[in-house]
């Protein structure tokens, strides 16, 4: 009995997440934001992974209420991820493609070995969507 409750739950909710994405993707997303987890590298190998998201838009001020500073807390933590969607990795003049995964999370491990792009202690490359539909939303607006 809690197997099949488990499993209807769980295809309940994946069949959810992907009518509420197609309906996004029919009605356009909002400004979207690609959000680096974890990135380092050494001479030979980077290894990057993140988020695909939709920016919130959320500015907390010093006048707002506890209940709107709670309001603002949970928006934050209930991210609103973009699946299945590509990445361009861009550093210099070399690019790299990357899909996110049904949560919205990439991860890519890129053999730099003769790269003269890579600068010891910082290396610096650009994440974008490879969509040119999707908005991207500004850099203070996460």
């Amino acid at each position: 009995m809690q197997k099949t409750t488990r499993k209807w739950v769980y295809r309940f909710g994946r069949r959810y997440d992907k009518l509420k994405h197609r309906l996004k993707r029919w009605r356009g997303y909002s400004p979207v934001i690609v959000q680096p987890y974890i990135t380092y590298g050494t001479a030979e190998n980077l290894w990057i992974a993140g988020r695909l998201l939709e920016a919130k838009r959320i500015q907390g001020h010093l006048e707002d209420s506890r209940l709107k500073n709670m309001l603002h807390m949970v928006r934050r933590y209930r991210s609103d991820e973009i699946p299945f969607t590509d990445i361009n990795l861009i550093l210099g003049d070399e690019v790299r493609t990357v899909t996110t995964d049904a949560h919205g999370y990439f991860h890519y491990r890129w053999h730099t070995k003769d790269s003269q792009y890579i600068q010891n202690p910082w290396t610096q490359f650009v994440l974008q969507p490879t969509d040119p539909k999707l908005p991207k939303a500004e850099e203070h607006s996460v």
